[in-house]
């Protein structure tokens, strides 16, 4: 075992070299060069092109491991008769064993990182040229000779948008309006852990055969908030908002023009309009025809979980996906075990021989 474990040690330490030479981003294996990379005090040089010592540092140190436990641990190498005889008993204890196998699964699953979930696409096609963004770390020069990433104005996007990372998502949505040609392959869960806050997640609503609004999967008529937005991707942008009791309109109505003007009021009363004002540009008929959505209702963070809306287990009240974000926290929690941890205890355990070695 502890030879299988050197050997994962040291190509996984070359491995995480070649990969930062060649521009890839591996998963797990990138993680020390990335720390290096977001943390000025872990690298010097150019700002634009630094050389990441703690990186390289953290791979050298793997590679080393990985040959001392080779050396150790000879083929011909078999443990004591006690401590086989401790390691049997282990086995033999069912629970325990089969926890273990569970946490060594668990780590698996986490070492695949953004390849299961991320906002980068594991493979895309723009422009008649494929792309790996989750993959590989791409660069341009721009005019001034410094190489930057590439940004959203190099798949077509315009205003504010091109200086900035491409939001892949809305990409992935609009490739397949524009053409079969440009397609994008999202990871699983196609969301980052943190600081990716989603679009917030409406589910379309249904008037079913007796007049009355209802929810796809409820037998019951819908009662709460319900609107027609002009775009689904911002569902902030709303056109009309009904209040509805027992699927049927009741109360106030609201209703705002495209520059989220309020120029609509209405008032209903069991299904039927009591009372109606309209201060907009045209006629009130336009405006209630105008293009938006079909009724929806809109899940305000956090939202409840949901396949349809594509939130497994909903979302967290800061807009995160919860199932990315409890992806991320295993994570952490392996990191902290495997290299946060030791490293405090060794650097803990040599401050107290010394202390204790020098009175």
């Amino acid at each position: 075992m502890f030879r299988k474990i050197g050997w994962l040690l040291t190509l996984g330490g070359i491995i995480s070299c070649l990969g930062e030479l060649f521009l890839l981003k591996l998963p797990t294996l990138r993680w020390p060069f990335d720390v290096s990379r977001e943390l000025n005090w872990l690298n010097w040089g150019d700002p634009d092109a630094p050389f990441l010592w703690f990186g390289w540092l953290a791979a050298l140190l793997m590679i080393l491991c990985g040959v001392l436990l080779l050396i150790k641990f000879p083929r011909d190498f078999q443990f004591t008769p006690i401590t086989q005889r401790r390691i049997d008993r282990f086995r033999s204890i069912k629970r325990g064993y089969r926890a273990f196998v569970i946490v060594l699964v668990l780590a698996l699953i986490a070492s695949l990182d953004h390849l299961i979930v991320g906002n980068e696409p594991l493979l895309m096609k723009y422009d008649g040229k494929y792309y790996s963004p989750a993959i590989q770390r791409y660069y341009e020069t721009d005019a001034d000779g410094n190489r930057v990433m590439f940004k959203g104005k190099h798949f077509g996007l315009g205003g504010d948008t091109a200086e900035y990372k491409p939001d892949y998502r809305w990409l992935k949505k609009n490739f397949k309006k524009e053409s079969s040609d440009y397609w994008v392959l999202m990871p699983l869960v196609p969301y980052a852990p943190t600081q990716d806050t989603v679009t917030v997640p409406t589910m379309e609503l249904e008037v079913r055969d007796d007049g009355r609004l209802y929810h796809p999967s409820a037998s019951e008529p819908f009662s709460g908030l319900a609107a027609k937005v002009y775009d689904l991707d911002d569902p902030g942008r709303m056109h009309l908002r009904y209040r509805y009791r027992q699927g049927l309109r009741e109360g106030v109505v609201d209703g705002w023009d495209e520059e989220r003007v309020r120029v609509y009021s209405a008032e209903y009363s069991r299904g039927e309009l009591v009372v109606e004002k309209y201060t907009g540009e045209g006629t009130k008929e336009n405006f209630l025809v105008k293009r938006s959505s079909k009724l929806r209702k809109i899940y305000y963070a956090p939202s409840p979980p949901s396949v349809g809306m594509g939130h497994l287990l909903g979302t967290t009240p800061q807009g995160y996906d919860v199932l990315a974000y409890l992806f991320g926290g295993l994570q952490v929690n392996f990191k902290a075990s495997l290299f946060y941890i030791p490293a405090i205890y060794a650097i803990g355990i040599t401050i107290g021989l010394l202390m204790g070695f020098f009175g």
